[in-house]
This record gives structure tokens, sequence and C-alpha cells, in this order.
């Protein structure tokens, strides 16, 4: 239904033929190898046959016996085509055994080691001691975020009921920018982030992408003219 809603039928359909062609080259091209391989083995078989029936009609009269060629030329007609016929199922053979192959390599794959080795684990007492040093942790202060995380009694463990409503706007709107500088992104998209927000909050958060998304491609979709006052480029659009 969304296929034939967005009218891609066309596009899904070539698609699946591709696929289909491409699932099936494998087999043309076997089939074909084995046809050309029968057609040199016959032509072949053709050749020592005719020759031995030329040396046959040239040799003097009387040489051999009719009785003799008939059986020599119909033995040369069986084993020719005994020896098409054995090729041929050689070469069948040949391509169906290459999964008892992969079969008889997996089967000698040395086993992995058992989970638990009794004669290599640690003491019940380990670690005995640990410390884990988090440095430089330096995004809820990009945000100017960090003197009101720390106001509240929780800390980094105060929860986020839904929809952030225990947050204002403007908050919500730092923490997605956090969100975004943890990441690590290169693309930014924003969809009119500073559309309920006040002047402050609109300050640091043009402050913070100018300094921290300097290297990164930035979209923002914007009403306001000093939110996209020093971007690149800039594109003006009416009715929608």
């Amino acid at each position: 239904m969304t296929i034939r809603a967005f009218e891609e039928e066309g596009h899904f359909f070539a698609k699946c033929l591709d696929l289909i062609d491409a699932n099936s080259s494998p087999f043309f091209h076997n089939f074909a190898a084995k046809e050309w391989l029968i057609q040199r083995l016959e032509t072949i078989g053709n050749c020592v046959l005719a020759s031995a029936a030329l040396c046959i009609a040239l040799l003097p009269p009387g040489t051999f016996s009719s009785g003799f060629v008939g059986m020599t030329m119909s033995h040369g007609l069986s084993m020719n085509l005994s020896l098409v016929l054995a090729i041929e199922n050689q070469c069948t053979l040949a391509n169906h055994i290459v999964s008892v192959e992969r079969l008889n390599q997996h089967m000698h794959i040395p086993s992995e080691a058992p989970e638990v080795m009794e004669d290599n684990r640690p003491p019940p007492t380990w670690p005995a001691a640990g410390n884990v040093d988090i440095c430089d942790l330096q995004v809820l202060g990009k945000c100017q975020l960090r003197d009101t995380v720390q106001e509240k009694k929780e800390r980094l463990d105060s929860s986020v009921v839904k929809d952030g409503s225990n947050w204002s706007m403007g908050q919500k709107q730092l923490f997605c920018l956090g969100h975004a500088l943890i990441r690590k992104s290169q693309i930014l998209v924003l969809d009119e982030a500073t559309a309920s927000v006040d002047n402050g909050t609109n300050m640091i958060l043009q402050k913070t992408i100018r300094t921290e998304f300097g290297d990164c491609t930035v979209i923002t979709l914007a009403h306001r003219i000093p939110t996209v006052m020093d971007y690149d480029l800039v594109l003006s659009m009416e009715d929608g």
C-alpha cells in the first residue's frame, strides 16, 4: 500500500527484476560453460570418427570386413557419447561437491575455548580495588547547564518526566544541543530551535553553535534574522 501510495511500483518492479537477474546469473554461466564443453568434446569426437572413417575408406578394398567396419564405427560412436556423458556428469558432480568441501572445512575448525576455565579464573575477591576517573567531562558546561544541574538535589541523577515537563523550554533545547555535542555530529539540522525560547537562551544557543560546531555543516530553519545572520547561505521562502 505504501509503494502504491507513492507511485513507486515501477521502481520496485525494476529492482525485483535486477535481483532475479543477479540470482540467475551464476546458473546461466554454469549452464553455458557446460554446453560449451560438451560442444567442444563432440566436435573433437566427430573429428576423430571422421578421420577413422576416412582412413578406412582410403585403405585397399578387403582390408577390413564390412562387419568389422560397422562394429568399429558403432563402437566409436558409443565411446564418443559415453565420454560426453561422463564428462558432463563429472562437471555436475564437481559443482555440487563444493558444498561437501565446505562442510568438511567447517567440521575441522578448532572449537572455541570453554566459557569458564577453572585453571585460569581470577580470585573470588577480584577486583580488589578500582577507580574510575572522569576527566574533562566540559558538555553541560558548554550548554550553560552546569549551574542548573548542580542546583538540583540529585545532580546528574535528576529525573526527567514525560516530555521533559519538569524543565523549561529553553533547558530542553539546551539538552538537545548537548546530545548533539556528545555524538559529535558532522551534520546538524535545527528546525526552529529558538522559536520558543527567550532572548537570553537564544544567545546561549547561537554562541554554542558557532563555537562548538564550527567544523560541521549546520542547516537551520529559522524565522529570526539574527539566527542566520552569519550563515554562509540563506534561502528565503514564502507560502510554505
